[in-house]
């Protein structure tokens, strides 16, 4: 029954690219059901980077995901957070999904700036490929990302995030084109320990999608998750620690029929010395 359900998700992504192109990864951004539109870490280059504009040190992180506990849908993610100081913050990420004989790959670079100190933004461009077996070959596509953070009020973040607006094109036979995804999220700070963030997503394949979460910060090194979303309508829970400079973060998704979607991350954060 486990392989019939991963050859039909395979099949449904034949039609409509499995990711549609654009990729979320980070624990702290899943366990929060992705809401992360105004997130502010490394993970920010795949969620808005416009939130990578606020990073006062270079982090790096590795992210691991395994949809539906199945090997088969796995997702291998990295991430990378340069500032350059007054002039702004450069990001890079890298994507492997599939396997041997469905797999799609992204690389992309992004610039950051931070124009106060409650506004952002950003832009980026991504390499993109997907493989189908041996007889169908690959199709590569180039797409661009643009995004914005503002905090308008005290404690209130709100960040907008457009995934590839021109829908570019990855085949001519038969005519499929990249979706454009557009997100708007907002988030409170009731205090240093306790946040709540939700997010909008539209993709112009499918029905708008929502999420939130919450996250608690009892201490310096811990912090508590959990979240929602929609499209598929999923639980999600998690948590992270701090050791030194590494941080470890954990979580778990839910879906009532698909089972479980453990993901894994890593971020080294380069503190000054």
């Amino acid at each position: 029954m486990k392989y019939l359900l991963f050859y039909f998700l395979i099949l449904c992504g034949f039609q409509s690219y499995a990711a549609d192109g654009m990729y979320k990864a980070g624990s702290r951004a899943a366990s929060m059901g992705n809401a992360a539109t105004i997130s502010q870490d490394v993970w920010s280059v795949f969620h808005n980077p416009a939130g990578l504009a606020f990073l006062k040190t270079a982090e790096a992180g590795i992210s691991y995901e395994k949809r539906f506990s199945l090997k088969e849908l796995s997702t291998n993610s990295l991430a990378v957070a340069i500032p350059l100081g007054k002039t702004g913050v450069i990001g890079f990420n890298a994507v492997y999904f599939g396997f041997k004989n469905y797999y799609e790959e992204q690389a992309g670079i992004c610039y950051a700036k931070r124009f106060s100190n409650k506004f952002s933004g950003s832009v980026k461009l991504n390499f993109q490929s997907v493989k189908i077996g041996e007889d169908y070959g690959s199709k590569n596509a180039v797409t661009a990302e643009a995004g914005l953070q503002v905090m308008p009020v005290r404690n209130l973040w709100i960040g907008t995030h457009i995934y590839n607006p021109t829908q570019t094109k990855l085949t001519n036979s038969p005519k499929e084109n990249l979706p454009s995804v557009f997100n708007l999220g907002a988030g409170y700070f009731f205090s240093e320990k306790f946040s709540m963030q939700a997010s909008a997503e539209k993709n112009s394949n499918k029905k708008t999608s929502f999420s939130g979460g919450i996250e608690y910060h009892p201490m310096k090194q811990l912090w508590f998750r959990t979240g929602i979303t929609t499209q598929p309508y999923t639980y999600n829970f998690g948590f992270g620690f701090l050791v030194k400079d590494f941080q470890f973060d954990f979580a778990t998704g839910v879906h009532p029929q698909l089972g479980l979607t453990p993901n894994l991350s890593l971020v080294y954060h380069f503190t000054k010395k």
